[in-house]
């Protein structure tokens, strides 16, 4: 298995796997709840965003490959994100257009519980992380996660690795792999977990 940062190469398998990943997340279950696509359409689209953006701009992400295949992959946020370029604002605008109303409320309300709960250092922020299901129980999460905390001690004044979760059954996990749980936020009636790990921070 090799860890390869995200690249244009790579975009279509990282897409593919963070999709069929988050198919039963309950976060995004409920905001593409009665959307004009089906889930699996509002994923793609929702993935085909995040990810064209990092390919497109230099953003952090990284990927899982094993035979030419990608198995996992991690979409990061700099401490200093940059906003996503016109084409790919006018696909996101176009994306939420076809979430209920309820469905972006609920993106909205998640989006101020994070910038409230985050960690005020500066830090990255694991976006999304999703593994292949023929690869679960195989150590690629935690290698991709290796290679965020790999990039945190690289960079200036970066203090750590950040990130959350609505499935209570990742929680464990988080704490297995050295992320201290700082925060429990209610969203809308959804529990939503909150970790730190400063691990090596740069200098």
């Amino acid at each position: 298995m090799l860890i390869e940062p995200l690249s244009k190469s790579t975009e279509e398998g990282a897409i593919r796997v963070l999709a069929s990943s988050f198919h039963e997340y309950p976060f995004l279950s409920r905001v593409f709840a009665d959307a004009e696509l089906p889930r699996h359409e509002m994923l793609h689209e929702l993935f085909s965003v995040s990810v064209g953006f990092r390919v497109a701009c230099g953003q952090p992400g990284f990927v899982a490959i094993e035979q030419g295949v990608v198995i996992g992959a991690a979409t990061v946020v700099l401490p200093e994100a940059e906003g996503f370029p016109p084409e790919l604002e006018q696909r996101w605008k176009a994306m939420e257009a076809k979430m209920s109303a309820n469905g972006r409320t609920l993106f909205e309300a998640y989006d101020q519980v994070q910038d409230e709960t985050r960690p005020k250092e500066p830090h990255l922020y694991v976006a999304a992380i999703g593994v292949s299901a023929d690869a679960q129980g195989r150590g690629v999460g935690k290698s991709l996660l290796s290679r965020v905390h790999e990039l945190s001690a690289s960079l200036p004044g970066v203090r750590g690795v950040a990130l959350d979760t609505h499935d209570e059954a990742n929680v464990p996990k988080y704490l297995k792999l050295g992320f201290e749980l700082i925060a429990e936020r209610d969203l809308l009636g959804m529990p939503n977990w909150y970790f730190w790990n400063q691990g090596s921070a740069g200098e």
